[in-house]
């Protein structure tokens, strides 16, 4: 059982973090994406340019690279890639963020044993630019928490999540009236539509 992985780069991007991210994905990562989907969202530096395209020819992953004409925002962005996703999975992570290497080998067994769940989140660990750890950002695991939790707080954490492609399609995707928060809103059109979401403890 494999999965698409989504990734935005726009102008301001790290290119350090650019690079810790794509080693985490691939060369340290047990189960790997089918598919990796880079949207450039409006005009990239060549740096992060040459940077992905020196992971593409290391690492040989399927890929597909989308290009905004101009910066349209991760909202448009994320959409674009589910609209292309053939895969029963698409996992989201920014280019800031690092997997623990068994993240997607961990999901994929999670959601394959529990088949009627839509989106699955997970625990993240706050770094410094020196990869220094600051905190354990913990949420809530079960449901019916998350359901409690969502008027007052955002109860998934969006670079974590797993989720099922047709499903949030069936859902309309990501609203793009939502410039930010977008995930948020994306969570409550979800359980509105009778969906199920969960996190994991790791």
């Amino acid at each position: 059982m494999n999965f698409t992985l989504g990734l935005s780069l726009y102008i301001k991007n790290n290119p350090i973090h650019l690079n810790q991210c794509l080693d985490s994905i691939w060369f340290n990562q047990s189960l790997k994406p089918e598919l990796i989907i880079f949207v450039y969202d409006g005009s990239i530096p060549k740096q992060l340019d040459d940077l992905v395209q020196d992971f593409i020819i290391k690492s040989g992953c399927n890929h597909t690279i989308l290009r905004n004409q101009r910066n349209k925002g991760l909202t448009i962005s994320l959409n674009k890639m589910l609209s292309i996703t053939r895969t029963k999975y698409f996992a989201r992570m920014d280019v800031d963020d690092i997997c623990v290497k068994d993240r997607f080998l961990s999901q994929i067994n999670y959601l394959e044993q529990n088949k009627n769940i839509d989106i699955l989140g997970g625990t993240a660990i706050d770094i410094d630019d020196n990869s220094n750890e600051i905190m354990i950002r913990k949420v809530p695991v079960d449901s019916e928490k998350i359901k409690r939790l969502i008027i007052k707080v955002n109860p998934v954490i969006h670079p974590t999540v797993m989720m099922k492609t047709e499903s949030i399609l069936s859902v309309g995707g990501y609203d793009e009236n939502y410039k930010t928060s977008q995930d948020w809103a994306l969570w409550f059109r979800a359980l509105a539509n009778g969906l199920s979401i969960v996190n994991m403890k790791e």
